[in-house]
């Protein structure tokens, strides 16, 4: 899933109207790709779990990455604000607490668990068993994702990217760096204050 939407974007930014709405759009795919690049992670991590209508609470079957791999330690993979979609899922919704209980099963909500169990910020629509769910990038770092935006939009010329960047005003936005962290990375082509704002992982995320 992209790392971001417009409306969290917006929403991030302090932006009610209407006018950037094009220009965001059109710079997600980038800023996704660069922090996919970045974090050597594709963020889309698939869990099946049991849903239950107006619950909040996940219990886990299984989880696997993109190629179908089943790490054997699952909250090793799973944290705290990453963004949850798929069925029975309600919009926007994210991993608010994980629960590695000592003993099974446990009670939450008033039901029992015999599996370890994801709580979501928003109850599930459906009763389903074997929900096919999929978890993003943690909310965490949407304000950085959201920042890079108005950077890309600031740099959208016909002429190469400047070396570096103390400050930048856009729109109703002004933001200042400190010489070191408005260099721009070679690799990347975003400012070092966007690059070592999220962590490496090792392939196979």
């Amino acid at each position: 899933m992209q790392v971001i939407t417009l409306s969290k974007t917006k929403e991030l930014l302090g932006l009610s109207v209407t006018t950037y709405d094009a220009e965001i759009t059109a710079k997600i795919p980038y800023v996704d790709s660069v922090v996919k690049q970045i974090t050597n992670n594709i963020w889309n991590w698939q869990i099946d779990g049991n849903t239950t209508d107006g619950s909040p609470y996940i219990e886990i079957g299984s989880i696997r990455n993109y190629a179908g791999c089943q790490p054997d330690d699952i909250y090793e993979y799973i944290e705290i604000g990453m963004l949850a979609e798929g069925e029975n899922i309600p919009s926007g919704a994210y991993v608010s607490e994980i629960y590695t209980p000592l003993s099974l099963p446990i009670t939450l909500g008033g039901a029992e668990y015999t599996t370890p169990v994801i709580k979501l910020s928003g109850n599930a629509t459906a009763d389903e068993t074997a929900a096919l769910i999929y978890l993003g990038i943690p909310i965490g770092y949407q304000v950085i994702i959201a920042k890079g935006i108005w950077y890309m939009i600031q740099q959208t010329s016909t002429t190469l990217p400047e070396v570096g960047i103390s400050s930048r005003s856009f729109g109703p936005l002004s933001v200042d760096y400190s010489e070191k962290d408005s260099q721009i990375d070679g690799r990347y082509g975003m400012p070092s204050w966007f690059v070592k704002s999220f962590p490496q992982y090792h392939r196979g995320h």
